[in-house]
């Protein structure tokens, strides 16, 4: 992920004509600032990465408040920006109680506001930014759906929705939560 950022931010923040009745139109990406990630403790590596570094990329400034039970991943993530060459201060950390969330998102020095998390903590995140008029991008947990047609393999279909539902001790928001089983599926097996 590191690498692909790497080599296609430059094109990602292209400026972008476009055709409107103005004698000219475009789209431009300028960095807005400082941003406030709030991260779940489940995978601690990927969640931050995948929201640090196309922030990074994009010229922010980063603070991450991870889960209170991955402040060791947090720390080794802040050594690695700084093995990696970055400023000392483009990625931080705060290790702050979740209560403490608010306080940070009405600071004006932060623009904006990036959460994964339950649906609880994202009502309460998006509320506070919305107070304060702050950027907020929330993904919230999930409840996806495995639709199991008349013509699936049904051995490989129960295999892979034992997967989904279970992986990473079943904490992950994209898991299977609802299967979906026609009444005419051959063999048909309530789930």
């Amino acid at each position: 992920m590191c690498e692909h950022y790497a080599s296609c931010t430059k094109d990602y923040l292209q400026a972008k004509i476009i055709t409107t009745e103005n004698k000219k139109s475009y789209i431009t990406y300028k960095p807005l600032g400082i941003i406030f990630g709030i991260m779940p403790w489940n995978f601690p590596f990927w969640q931050v990465f995948r929201f640090a570094v196309p922030t990074l990329m994009a010229g922010n400034v980063v603070i991450i408040k991870h889960a209170e039970n991955c402040i060791g991943s947090s720390l080794a993530i802040k050594k690695l920006f700084n093995a990696a060459g970055f400023p000392e201060y483009i990625y931080n950390n705060l290790i702050i109680d979740h209560d403490k969330a608010a306080d940070i998102i009405k600071d004006p020095r932060i623009a904006g506001v990036s959460l994964t998390g339950s649906e609880r903590a994202g009502s309460i995140v998006g509320a506070n930014a919305a107070q304060h008029i702050k950027k907020a991008v929330l993904e919230m947990g999930g409840n996806d759906p495995y639709i199991i047609l008349a013509d699936a393999d049904l051995e490989f279909a129960a295999q892979a929705c034992l997967t989904s539902r279970l992986n990473n001790t079943g904490q992950v928001c994209i898991a299977a939560k609802r299967f979906i089983v026609p009444t005419s599926t051959p063999n048909h097996i309530s789930i």
